[in-house]
């Protein structure tokens, strides 16, 4: 069923993906059983072939998702993977752009962040001593963006090559006022399966 939704509104050049995918949505729930979680990257050679609608679909069927963030700092990327979120990170590539530093804190954090153990440490003030603190790091991370990513982070993922569909290609357009209650039915669904 998560498939045929993707299906439905997105356009894949290989109709394979769409199953793929809803496996790693399913995977979310349960991903704290396994030693490791492949990154799922949405990438496409121009802008227009459906990643952020893709990651807003994700954004409301994955197990405690954030909001599709951009320009997250490394900070933030830990600190919600300690949570046990699943992270929905878009436009990577602006990242990269806009402070290499940053891009590279960012780009460090998440090359550990795909298997269990992978902690960030921090020293912080505890009751007036520093101590230092590790964050842990390991959760589901969908990442999009136009440009290639680091080797490492390629590496450690699912590549969802997207392409702009033609004219005569179609889907349905997605509507959340319309589909936000099948939307929440499947996720308690997924939720009952992962218990």
């Amino acid at each position: 069923r998560i498939a045929d939704l993707l299906k439905s509104h997105i356009f894949f050049k290989d109709q394979r993906l769409p199953l793929l995918i809803a496996i790693w949505v399913l995977g979310t729930y349960v991903y704290d059983i396994f030693t490791f979680f492949g990154y799922l990257w949405m990438n496409s050679p121009v802008k227009r072939c459906g990643k952020s609608l893709l990651l807003d679909i994700l954004r409301y069927l994955c197990w405690r998702s954030t909001s599709r963030l951009t320009n997250p700092t490394e900070s933030i990327i830990f600190r919600l993977a300690d949570s046990g979120r699943t992270l929905i990170l878009d436009e990577l590539e602006n990242l990269r752009k806009q402070d290499k530093d940053r891009y590279g804190a960012v780009m460090g954090v998440l090359n550990d962040g795909f298997h269990e153990g992978g902690k960030v440490p921090r020293s912080e003030k505890i009751e007036g001593r520093w101590t230092v603190v590790e964050y842990n790091n390991y959760c589901p991370k969908a990442l999009a963006g136009i440009s290639s990513l680091v080797d490492t982070i390629e590496d450690r993922s699912f590549k969802i090559q997207m392409v702009r569909k033609k004219k005569q290609e179609r889907v349905e357009r997605f509507n959340l006022r319309k589909q936000g209650e099948a939307l929440k039915r499947l996720r308690e669904e997924m939720s009952l399966w992962a218990e």
